[in-house]
């Protein structure tokens, strides 16, 4: 995740994120 390195966070990343931490999908 280089956008968490650099601090930039976009949708698609925060997304990508919340879906890694909460692996709880449909």
């Amino acid at each position: 995740m280089s956008s968490v390195s650099r601090g930039t966070l976009t949708l698609t990343d925060l997304r990508r994120f919340d879906r890694l931490s909460d692996p709880v999908g449909p």
